[in-house]
């Protein structure tokens, strides 16, 4: 008796590339009684050109990375892993539009798909010059995302900062609260719980959680998430914590920042000023965005 192939292999993603953010898609792909020659050859060359992709991404080199990409779905057009990482790719060039197709493709191919929905809600709510811009569009994906996967810090954070930029604090304190519980070393939860207890003029409060915001930054690098999804050799992960940050993440991302004053300087009253005052132009520029 010949032996089959499973194709389902191709749905499962490369083992190589790390954990994925959600449990696998357990579909499987009806496998013939016999495969050609050819389509094992066809098999073979997807996960040659993948891994080449996925190298290229680990090493920040996008461009790159999504040419290799798109050559990888001419040959399996649905696979979930591609068109997710090409969608990551395609934003970090600045390709908005183009990333959110790839992750509604991704969608299409599995509804269940929770780090689909987180990107195109970080998408919709970055504020970067020529992204989308509708707070109420995030705030719906990234719902959708942590109600599939409730074990990811990431979606809970970025849904705190819709709230705050919909000046909705009370929101904001029970998300960042939540994704405090479900990663209690998120640095940009605490840091944002410490920025809501500063804005009800709570200074003490504010103080203590800076502080231990500056002691998880530095601890070693953040976890926003339980997983290592969509990990590059630097540590930083597309969208979430990338190159393309939006105003709001440099805050506590510098606290990590050896150059950064250590904790005898570190002043609640400065630090939230600061970051207050960025949070009201970034509102601004959502505003205006919106109505263009």
């Amino acid at each position: 008796m010949r032996r089959v192939i499973p194709w389902a292999m191709l749905i499962l993603g490369c083992g190589s590339d790390g954990p994925p953010a959600q449990p696998p898609d357990l579909r499987q792909a009806v496998a013939p009684a016999t495969t050609s020659a050819a389509q094992r050859l066809q098999v073979q060359d997807f996960w040659r050109v993948y891994r080449q992709a996925t190298a290229q991404r680990v090493n920040g080199n996008y461009r790159a990375a999504l040419a290799l990409f798109d050559s990888a779905l001419v040959l399996q057009p649905q696979h979930l892993d591609a068109l997710y990482y090409s969608g990551n790719a395609a934003f970090e060039l600045g390709r908005f539009t183009d990333a959110e197709r790839r992750w509604r493709l991704e969608l299409a191919a599995n509804e269940h798909s929770a780090r689909a929905h987180a990107q195109i809600g970080v998408l919709y709510c970055s504020g970067l010059p020529g992204a989308p811009t509708n707070l109420s569009t995030a705030r719906r994906e990234l719902e959708a995302a942590h109600k599939l996967n409730r074990a990811e810090t990431g979606p809970l954070v970025r849904l705190g900062q819709v709230a705050l930029l919909q000046e909705d604090p009370m929101a904001a304190a029970q998300w960042l609260t939540a994704a405090t519980q479900t990663n209690t070393r998120s640095v940009a939860a605490v840091y944002l719980r410490g920025y809501v207890a500063w804005s009800e003029g709570d200074s003490e409060e504010a103080q203590s959680r800076l502080m231990a915001a500056r002691d998880l930054a530095g601890g070693g690098p953040e976890e926003v998430s339980a997983s290592a999804e969509g990990q590059t050799r630097h540590g930083h992960r597309p969208l979430l914590e990338s190159g393309r940050i939006s105003a709001l993440a440099v805050f506590w991302r510098r606290l990590a920042d050896p150059r950064h004053p250590d904790d005898t300087f570190l002043s609640a009253e400065t630090e939230y000023a600061d970051f207050h005052d960025s949070l009201l132009r970034v509102r601004a520029t959502l505003a205006d965005a919106s109505r263009n």
